[in-house]
């Protein structure tokens, strides 16, 4: 349960900084898919690198349960 807790809080980290860093174009990639947040639209987006399907999530919360559910098909 520790681990994670410590996983979440990472995440939970690293999407408050790219809403923080709004203004300069960050990425993150995990396990094929690309994280990023988009100023213009206000919300992260998580594209398949392999198939180019991208999805939007308003809050951290639903980004947050969409790249758990990346990483536990890893």
């Amino acid at each position: 349960m520790e681990m994670s807790f410590t996983k979440n809080n990472e995440t939970t980290k690293m999407l408050e900084n790219l809403i923080f860093y709004k203004d300069v174009q960050i990425s993150h990639t995990i396990n094929g898919y690309t994280l990023t947040y988009s100023k213009d639209l206000k919300c992260f987006q998580i594209r398949c690198n392999e198939t180019g399907e991208l999805a939007h999530y308003s809050d951290v919360k639903s980004c947050e349960l969409a790249i758990s559910k990346i990483q536990a098909t890893q």
